[in-house]
């Protein structure tokens, strides 16, 4: 699976400053670790800036891309400044995001036809978000069609059924992972994508949220997903990505395939993780209290 970087992002404080002041260090020194860590792509998130966004995305991505060749996901509301990005920019970008709403279409997707560039979709309309695996096959048909309509070829396309946050919204994690199983019947030749740390927001203290983030990965690349956009500095996470840590995979996966796995068996890091997945597949509710960490 491919990795994103998610660190360069405005709203850590530090990154926020050197943007804000044109400070190249801790830009370069995140953009560095990332790469240094595993990531084989930098998402480039400013959507925190309000003022003066055009000129912060076109510095942010000149002084990565003139220290460093890697791709990189621009990842910004305005369509201003993602225009911005998109001119100085001269290696393999993705913009992340464009959606059904009127905005979105007014806006992002000439934008992505003009630079040819890839793009992560987010299925939501300005009437909100689907409610299940359905809904989100069936907008899902119908924006991929318009973004092939104006330009967008299908192979550029990657989706986001998005995820949430399983402590408040088990239901919604359950149905975008349910889509993923099933998109190429839907969309063959769609690309998937998920922002991974969503799905521990909201509660979890860090030992969890890390637990939850490694299960749902685990479950979306059993389901062929494409790309994630992570923590990569999170040694654990890139080492299942590598397959370097089968047994625990294995664990996961057998939760998926319905089996009654005898908890009394395994270490209690071990019943964690089959705790998480059970929790992310929905075959118990969610309860932060169901975890010893």
């Amino acid at each position: 699976m491919i990795l994103i970087g998610e660190k360069i992002h405005t709203m850590y404080g530090e990154i926020n400053e050197a943007v804000k002041n044109r400070d190249p260090g801790p830009v370069l020194e995140l953009a560095r670790a990332q790469a240094d860590a595993g990531a084989d792509y930098l998402d480039v998130n400013l959507c925190t800036i309000m003022n003066g966004a055009e000129e912060a995305m076109a510095w942010a991505v000149g002084t990565i891309q003139d220290a460093m060749d890697i791709p990189i996901v621009l990842d910004i509301p305005s369509a201003g400044a993602m225009k911005a990005g998109l001119k100085v920019r001269q290696g393999e970008t993705v913009i992340n995001g464009i959606a059904g709403t009127e905005e979105s279409k007014a806006n992002m997707y000439p934008l992505a036809a003009q630079y040819q560039t890839d793009v992560i979709m987010g299925l939501y309309t300005d009437q909100g978000a689907p409610t299940d695996a359905d809904e989100r096959s069936l907008l899902a048909v119908d924006l991929v069609a318009y973004a092939n309509e104006v330009g967008i070829p299908t192979e550029r396309i990657w989706i986001d059924p998005g995820v949430y946050p399983l402590a408040n919204n088990q239901q919604q994690v359950v149905a975008g992972l349910e889509f993923m199983r099933t998109v190429q019947d839907v969309v063959p030749g769609v690309k998937t994508v998920t922002g991974i740390s969503n799905v521990s927001a909201l509660g979890p203290p860090p030992k969890l949220r890390r637990v939850l983030n490694h299960t749902y990965f685990v479950i979306a690349r059993r389901y062929y997903q494409h790309a994630a956009i992570v923590n990569v500095l999170d040694e654990k996470m890139v080492r299942l990505n590598r397959g370097e840590l089968p047994e625990l995979m294995e664990l996961i996966h057998r939760v998926m395939d319905g089996e009654e796995i005898r908890l009394s068996s395994l270490s209690s890091a071990e019943v964690a993780y089959v705790t998480a997945a059970r929790m992310i597949l929905g075959k118990e509710p969610y309860s932060l209290s169901a975890f010893r960490l």
